[in-house]
């Protein structure tokens, strides 16, 4: 080689300082290599895995930023929680979805083919859809695919805006390289995800299992309490003391509807609530009478903020509340009662564990109050067998009586003045007929016996005969009586039960209204299928100490005489005609017993 031919000093430094700076490129990334291999291993968190793989990468190929992909199967999309620039939110990185085999990721992730787009707006495989979120412009990108199993990519890798010009081959070499470390990376991540997943369900399902366990120990005792009570008091007392225990509460209370006054009373309280105790209140107090009224479940928590809770209440009883939840006592149809916990204010409220176990402890009250019904209504009936049995004797005392005086009133019609005798003897033979129908019919309702002689009654003639049942019964006293027919058509009733009934009313109408005197006014008319015995008196109304069990056996108030049974046997009569009574009373203005039965 000639003199002029060889390269000058200048050339040679220059080749000499290329060559310097192609192998301390390679060294770097030789450097990165091994630098993102040492970052990747060992990283079990998926999240932190991710985020370490984009920061990898951005630092390997030397781009603005990057992005990762996984493939969901299921839903047939990719998606992403780590990509450069996107927003986050307070739960954490915002998630971005794309279809598989749409987009550049979609696409690459469906082929398992690499993608370099010099410049990715004039690539239509190419959406706008991430630049326009974040605000960012891709110029240029490159996309590998994540092997996965078999042929099938688990992701893909982008890089975005290679910094100093566009993606070379060298780059997606690398970039390819890494993929198959990542792959490996992301497989076992994904893996101790899933087995982190399992051991959370199996933790959730022991715990699950625990707190089953002690809600059926708790309902096992508490069943045992139950049985071994001696009142329902004692019952009570136990239940309020357990759900206290049972959801940590910091009070609480059992309120059951007086079936006398149909108002609410707390049979038991935990400390600081005792002072509730039998106390009797309106039937709409409190978040407690919402709940019952309602026979919804209520829990709130803070009482404060809740415009049904009795402020002046909690401050007698000294509980400030904060959490509350009232469960109502109930089987069917309208609620019994409710249980009602409490916890101070700023204590964390109430579960749906704790309700679903105070539902359940509920439920069995509910049971127990039903059960002590009706063994009160089975001593209730075996008292009215007793009356019966009492009864027969003086029934059997007034036949010879009534016997004689019947005979002697119908030789009245030989007498002078034979028609006027004749019609009085007409009606006190008809009143010592009804005076016996009566006297058989309180034996047959005593006794518990239902049958009925139902017959086609016209309401004119009905009408007339009670008329004069009724100025018979109000013959001595300053009362006026009127019967007004409004319905003149004909039921098929019991006419004999129907009067005793009337009587019943006629009568306490009679001894409400007293020597004052009044009005009592019987009214016969038509109410859809049904016809309807009015009888309005104008008396003092009813006291409120009877109003809740007016119709009750042996139910009686202000009358040193009464018996408590006539009122029942209205009802009787009524039930036994499937139909119904009703009472209406204004303080002052007196009372209406509404009976009505099917035409």
């Amino acid at each position: 080689m000639s003199e002029a031919e060889s390269p000058s000093r200048e050339e040679l430094l220059d080749e000499n300082a290329a060559l310097e700076a192609a192998l301390e490129l390679s060294r770097k990334r030789l450097r990165s290599m091994q630098k993102t291999a040492k970052a990747l291993l060992g990283r079990l968190e998926l999240d932190t895995l991710l985020d370490d793989i984009i920061a990898q990468v951005s630092e390997l190929v030397d781009c603005e930023r990057a992005s990762l992909f996984l493939v969901d199967e299921d839903r047939g999309e990719l998606w992403s929680r780590v990509a450069e620039g996107l927003d986050k939110t307070e739960d954490g990185p915002k998630e971005i979805r794309v279809p598989l085999g749409q987009g550049v990721a979609g696409t690459v992730a469906k082929t398992g083919v690499a993608l370099h787009l010099p410049d990715a707006y004039a690539d239509e495989r190419f959406k706008r859809d991430v630049d326009q979120q974040t605000g960012y412009r891709t110029r240029n990108l490159l996309c590998v695919p994540i092997p996965g199993k078999g042929d099938k990519p688990m992701g893909v890798v982008e890089a975005l805006n290679k910094r100093g010009g566009g993606f070379s081959a060298t780059d997606e070499r690398l970039l390819e390289a890494v993929s198959h470390q990542v792959s490996v990376a992301l497989t076992d991540a994904l893996m101790f995800e899933e087995l982190r997943e399992k051991a959370r369900s199996l933790e959730k399902a022991e715990a699950g299992l625990t707190r089953r366990v002690r809600e059926l120990d708790f309902l096992v005792e508490l069943e045992h309490h139950m049985a071994a009570a001696q009142d329902p008091q004692e019952l009570f007392d136990v239940i309020c003391e357990r759900i206290q225990g049972i959801t940590h509460a910091g009070a609480a209370s059992v309120a059951v509807v007086d079936h006398k006054t149909a108002g609410l009373v707390f049979t038991a309280a935990t400390t600081p609530g005792e002072v509730l105790l039998r106390r009797a209140l309106s039937p709409k107090h409190g978040l407690v009478g919402a709940c019952v009224e309602s026979g919804e479940v209520i829990n709130i928590p803070d009482a404060q903020q809740d415009a049904r809770h009795d402020r002046s209440l909690a401050a007698e009883i000294g509980f400030p509340a904060g959490p509350v939840a009232c469960v109502p006592i109930k089987t069917t149809g309208a609620a019994m009662g409710a249980l009602e916990v409490l916890r101070g204010p700023g204590q964390v409220p109430f579960t749906d564990e704790d309700v679903r176990i105070l539902s359940l402890v509920a439920g069995r009250v509910a049971g127990a109050l039903i059960l002590a019904k009706r063994r009160d209504q089975s001593k209730k009936d075996e008292q009215l067998k007793t009356i019966g049995h009492m009864l027969s004797g003086i029934v059997h005392d007034f036949k010879t009586p009534m016997t004689i005086i019947s005979g002697y009133v119908q030789l009245m019609e030989s007498e002078d003045d034979e028609a006027e005798r004749a019609r009085c003897a007409e009606i006190v033979v008809k009143q010592t007929e009804q005076m016996t129908s009566m006297t058989k019919e309180l034996l047959r309702f005593a006794r518990g016996d239902t049958d009925l002689l139902l017959r086609k009654v016209y309401c004119q003639h009905l009408a007339r005969d009670l008329e004069d049942m009724l100025r018979a019964l109000f013959k001595d006293s300053p009362v006026t009586v009127a019967v007004e027919t409004q319905y003149k058509g004909s039921a098929r009733l019991d006419e004999v039960k129907l009067k005793r009934a009337l009587a019943n009313l006629a009568k306490n109408a009679k001894e409400a209204m007293g020597d004052a005197g009044g009005r009592f006014t019987l009214t016969i008319s038509q109410v859809g299928d049904q016809i309807e015995f009015a009888c309005a008196d104008t008396g003092p109304g009813l006291a409120p100490e009877i109003q809740g069990r007016l119709f009750e056996s042996f139910a009686t108030h202000g009358k040193e005489e009464g018996t408590g049974l006539g009122l029942a046997v209205v009802r009787k009569v009524a039930k036994d005609h499937h139909g119904e009574v009703r009472a209406e009373s204004v303080p002052g203005a007196g009372a209406t017993f509404r009976l009505r039965m099917p035409l």
